[in-house]
């Protein structure tokens, strides 16, 4: 992926909030160009911000729902950072992800580290703050839109079986390199 960036990709980051990720990808990698979608004007305005102190030429922002990515691709990449488990619909917006990559471009996706069984969360480290932070945030964030209600400790084996009903395969997870309380999914479009 990396030799891919250097030599000119297309990324698309969704529910990007201040896109600082984004700026951090779009300053090592000059040549590839990033668009960053989020809902958030608050948000927005902030990762603009940025983008112009850095001097940033190679991200767009766009305010809209994840739905929104289709309208820009086809990528090489996608990502989304503790996004998914607070959507309103979750598997239409992972097909939207799915359409708008090219064949064989990789979703990279960061969400909490949990177990789909509440019982095998028990004694986890970091299980209860993920349940407090979903009961006050998560839920009600997601819920207010109608949604599915994943919540954060929606888990590793739902997050999984989604995933692949949403049009990826080769769903693979790996330890979050700067979180441990995260599981980064890696997954290629079909």
């Amino acid at each position: 992926v990396a030799a891919r960036l250097r030599r000119a990709a297309r990324i698309a980051d969704v529910g990007c909030g201040s896109a600082h990720t984004t700026h951090l990808l779009a300053r090592a990698f000059p040549r590839s160009t990033f668009i960053a979608i989020d809902d958030a004007s608050a948000a927005l305005r902030m990762a603009r911000a940025e983008a112009r102190a850095w001097g940033l030429t190679n991200v767009e922002h766009v305010r809209g729902t994840i739905e929104r990515v289709t309208e820009f691709g086809p990528f090489d990449a996608v990502t989304m950072f503790d996004a998914i488990h607070d959507l309103a619909d979750p598997p239409a917006a992972l097909r939207a992800v799915a359409r708008s990559l090219k064949p064989g471009g990789i979703l990279f996706a960061e969400e909490p580290r949990a177990s789909s069984r509440l019982e095998a969360n028990l004694g986890t480290p970091g299980a209860a703050f993920l349940y407090g932070v979903s009961v006050s945030y998560c839920l009600p964030v997601s819920l207010a839109r109608g949604s599915a209600g994943l919540g954060a400790a929606w888990g590793i084996e739902r997050a999984r079986r989604l995933l692949h009903a949403s049009g990826f395969h080769r769903v693979e997870t790996h330890d979050a390199p700067a979180n441990s309380l995260a599981v980064l999914y890696v997954a290629r479009r079909r």
